[in-house]
């Protein structure tokens, strides 16, 4: 019971609570810089490029880490056992955190918010960024060890270095040698 009342906590947390907190500041600084509200084909165009990408990103992201790493995006409800580098996982390491961003700013053309699809966006990456650098990957290296320094080495973190390097579908545990 408590396991299952800490998943939604952390659930609502990350996926409704945050997000909602950036659209909201985002919506102030509309107000605060006299920002006009978007409109037109760019609010249409904008909200379902970005928010289509981005669920479809975040979509593909999860059934690959499931499908190919045996685990879900919560590792510490059950991590994954195998290094997924296919999939959305070829081209960025974080790539729940890039299609999450996709989302914020596709709510933010929505909306008509200049606020939300440049400032909050931005600020979004910022903190994806610190926490993949200062917990995330630090976890995996310890994880998968020289598995994950390779990944790293032919993937990138935000700006797709083109398809990755790394060359296998998935990585376990027992692969480390």
């Amino acid at each position: 019971m408590r396991r299952a009342l800490l998943i939604i906590l952390v659930f609502t947390a990350y996926w409704i609570v945050l997000p909602s907190v950036f659209i909201v500041l985002g919506w102030r600084l509309d107000r605060v810089l006299g920002f006009a509200p978007l409109g037109g084909t760019l609010r249409i165009a904008g909200c379902t490029v970005c928010f289509t990408l981005g669920a479809v990103i975040v979509l593909l992201s999860v059934h690959a880490l499931w499908r190919r790493g045996g685990g879900i995006p919560l590792s510490w409800i059950r991590p994954p056992d195998r290094l997924v580098d296919s999939g959305p996982f070829r081209l960025w390491r974080h790539p729940i955190y890039v299609g999450l961003t996709l989302i914020v700013g596709g709510i933010g053309f929505a909306a008509g918010s200049i606020g939300v699809v440049l400032f909050s966006t931005t600020l979004f990456v910022l903190l994806w960024l610190i926490w993949a650098i200062v917990y995330e990957e630090p976890a995996l290296r310890r994880r998968f060890g020289a598995a994950y320094a390779e990944y790293e080495r032919g993937v990138a973190r935000v700006f797709p270095k083109g398809i990755g390097k790394s060359g296998s579908a998935t990585r376990t545990l027992n692969d480390q040698g």
